[in-house]
């Protein structure tokens, strides 16, 4: 990045807040379902819309670094295309970011007032495409890997191993959550009647979306009854779990049900 590039990008992300940048990241999406390809990778939107809106915050916090460091932000370009690998993103969502970056702040930046010219969309368009490059890279990298990747049978789970499981998922360590979470992931056709049992019981919001992703990836007919119940969930992150376990699972009740959840 040129250091004119650096300063338009800070007096652009001056007026920012986190509500802009959620915002941002909302429009963002929203642009990316219109793409070919793009609809059918949208069901878990609050998770793809909230990783988003950090990884702007994480480009403003940069850009107001002096000096601009360059080596982690690639780190973390380099580690978003493996995440869109491993999702199966398609490709185009990558190539056609920086401009879909550049419009949705300049449309977030018009609807609060904040001063914003074309000379701050284009040089957000020449720091997401730099990104994109690395992001490509990493991309291709990744999908070779998974392609290529033997494949081994999974032991079956055991009660124990589900509850350690549970254990961690409920930890205040974000990385231990995450590693419940993929521990859970292999096994969870083992385990639908607890993991939809856990689900029932468990209060915490966080804690109901990561299990309502579990039961919806079973793609188990068996799921059917509490995903078509969270269709009418308050909660819209809850509703979008319940919408991408039916796609999952695809059969005639649940396409049924996703046709009247969208007509209503």
């Amino acid at each position: 990045m040129t250091d004119a590039d650096l300063e338009l990008l800070r007096r652009s992300a001056a007026d920012f807040d986190s509500t802009d940048l959620q915002t941002a990241a909302e429009y963002i999406y929203a642009e990316f379902a219109e793409l070919p390809g793009g609809q059918r990778f949208l069901y878990d939107l609050p998770t793809r819309i909230r990783s988003t809106a950090k990884l702007l915050a994480f480009l403003i916090g940069q850009v107001n670094t002096v000096p601009f460091e360059t080596d982690q932000t690639g780190h973390v370009f380099e580690a978003v295309g493996t995440a869109h690998a491993r999702a199966e993103l398609p490709l185009a969502l990558v190539e056609e970011g920086p401009e879909v970056f550049g419009r949705c702040l300049a449309k977030v930046a018009a609807e609060q007032n904040h001063e914003w010219i074309p000379d701050y969309s284009a040089a957000w368009e020449r720091l997401m495409r730099g990104g994109v490059e690395i992001q490509k890279q990493a991309y291709v990298t990744q999908r070779w890997r998974t392609l290529t990747a033997p494949t081994y049978p999974q032991p079956p789970s055991t009660g124990s191993e589900f509850r350690d499981a549970m254990r961690l998922m409920r930890g205040s360590n974000p990385q231990q959550q995450e590693d419940g979470f993929h521990q859970l992931r292999q096994h969870a056709a083992e385990h639908l009647d607890d993991l939809i049992e856990q689900f029932e019981q468990e209060q915490d919001r966080r804690l109901r979306c990561w299990l309502l992703e579990l039961i919806g990836g079973t793609k188990s007919p068996e799921a059917l009854p509490i995903l078509s119940a969270q269709l009418n969930n308050p909660d819209k992150s809850l509703r979008d779990w319940a919408v991408w376990g039916l796609a999952k699972l695809d059969t005639s009740q649940a396409r049924a049900l996703l046709w009247q959840h969208w007509e209503s």
